[in-house]
């Protein structure tokens, strides 16, 4: 679950429900990736904000939560000030990189992405 909009600057909760669906117990690393989608400046095209690791049995269901802080979502403009800037971000949350395919596990591996407005006015990040 990701929300449709936060106010830059806030934290912002995202949670997710990862279910075993195969007949053995088997471990999954929950990876979260956010990427900006009209930064001004340039940016790596998604950065890993978050993973948990879990060991879950046949059938067995476990809710992960992250926290975004609010300097996850920062980044250097062109004036070397360490800023948030509101607009659209993807959220992206699954046992992988969104698009990416994870050998053996083609049909397993699922990545829920959605998107996210941060809203307000440009936040100078302090150190």
């Amino acid at each position: 679950m990701v929300p449709a909009k936060a106010v830059a600057g806030t934290e912002v909760k995202v949670s997710v429900t990862v279910t075993n669906t195969g007949e053995m117990t088997g471990d999954e690393v929950v990876q979260l990736y956010l990427t900006d989608e009209k930064a001004t400046t340039p940016r790596p095209l998604r950065q890993l904000e978050g993973f948990d690791r879990l060991t879950l049995k046949p059938g067995e269901s476990r809710r992960v939560e992250f926290t975004l802080k609010p300097e996850q979502f920062s980044m250097l403009n062109n004036r070397d000030t360490r800023v948030i800037e509101p607009g659209w971000f993807t959220v992206s949350v699954g046992g992988g990189q969104p698009g990416a395919m994870v050998q053996g596990a083609e049909d397993h591996v699922q990545v829920m992405t959605a998107r996210l407005r941060l809203t307000g006015r440009e936040v100078v990040v302090k150190d």
